[in-house]
């Protein structure tokens, strides 16, 4: 799978903003299911974890510098609580205004990729997630090809 971002991201990259200006301070939601075919359209599944730059997963998440095309988290530990237990399907990583449900005018800045533990544009060590359990994101890149087709 690709990430799909939103018509409101590509709209502010195209403008004057940096992915890591406008992501800065939003958080990674995770789901279950599949992943919605665009990022214009309500989340489908069950929320199972909200992950945030604290341990309690409430603070934004913030990015590093960006190098050789792409921009990974900083240092600070990307985690949250999961809330009901499931398997992890897919994500939307979200600006921090935190727009939810369905884009009809496309200005949301978020977001949505798929998750796997080998493949998949978020990996975690297990999909399968047990309530009351912190989720840690260790590592997260967002990477811009040079070749785009």
């Amino acid at each position: 799978m690709a990430l799909r971002l939103a018509q409101g991201l590509r709209n502010s990259l195209l403008g004057s903003s940096s992915l890591k200006t406008l992501l800065d301070g939003g958080n990674i939601r995770v789901y279950t299911g599949a992943q919605p075919s665009s990022p214009l359209g309500a989340e489908t599944g069950t929320l199972l974890v909200t992950v945030g730059a604290t341990t309690a997963g409430t603070g934004g998440i913030t990015w590093g510098t960006a190098s050789s095309g792409a921009i990974t988290k900083n240092a600070s530990q990307w985690s949250g609580t999961c809330g009901t237990a499931g398997v992890a399907g897919w994500f939307r990583c979200y600006d921090k205004y935190v727009f939810t449900g369905t884009d009809a005018a496309g200005t949301s800045v978020r977001f949505d990729g798929d998750i796997g533990t080998v493949t998949g544009d978020l990996k975690l060590s297990s999909t399968t997630l047990a309530a009351s359990v912190p989720v840690i994101l260790d590592t997260a890149t967002f990477t811009i090809a040079q070749n785009q087709s």
